[in-house]
């Protein structure tokens, strides 16, 4: 299924295994992601590590700095 357009801001797909992220470069942040994956696999995940993704330029994605306290998918 294609993910909606963006209009107004800088974008571009980033396709993983079992999502894709449309990138919003101005803010470094994802504007939308979707997901294929079955809810109720869904394990919680105690640690993640993040990195930056190297299709990208460091200044256009945010790190560990924003998600460096994130425990789980939940965020709890």
């Amino acid at each position: 299924m294609p993910l909606p357009a963006l209009a107004g801001a800088e974008t571009v797909l980033l396709p993983y295994m079992h999502c894709s992220v449309l990138m919003r470069l101005d803010k470094g942040l994802a504007a939308v992601t979707g997901v294929g994956i079955d809810g109720a696999k869904l394990m919680d995940r105690v640690a993640i590590n993040w990195r930056l993704d190297p299709r990208l330029r460091e200044d256009q994605q945010t790190g560990e700095r924003v998600y460096a306290r994130t425990t789980s998918i939940a965020g709890t």
